[in-house]
């Protein structure tokens, strides 16, 4: 699965909430920058998740607050998973646990 395919996931996850049609052409201000989430796959699959896991971003609020995370396919929640235990594994090395 590449960036942009995977940025269509996440936002077919999103489009599913009936507060949130529209939500592909939105531009949202992220850390001081423009995101355009329609076109975020063309900056690479890093950018990808680390807007959509996110919880401050509102394609990340809509997934993870408002319980949308859960329509995602197994494969796209196996990742996320995958991402988080890498996390907290570089975080357990990085202070010697």
């Amino acid at each position: 699965m590449n960036a942009k395919e995977l940025n269509e996931i996440f936002m077919g996850a999103c489009e599913q909430c009936p507060q949130c049609s529209g939500f592909d052409d939105q531009e949202e201000l992220v850390d001081g920058q423009y995101v355009d989430v329609a076109n975020l796959g063309q900056k690479g699959i890093v950018a990808v998740i680390k807007y959509w896991r996110n919880e401050n971003t509102i394609g990340g609020h809509i997934l993870h607050d408002m319980g949308y995370v859960e329509s995602l396919p197994d494969e796209v929640l196996d990742l996320l998973d995958n991402i988080d235990k890498l996390i907290e594994k570089a975080i357990m090395d990085a202070v010697g646990c």
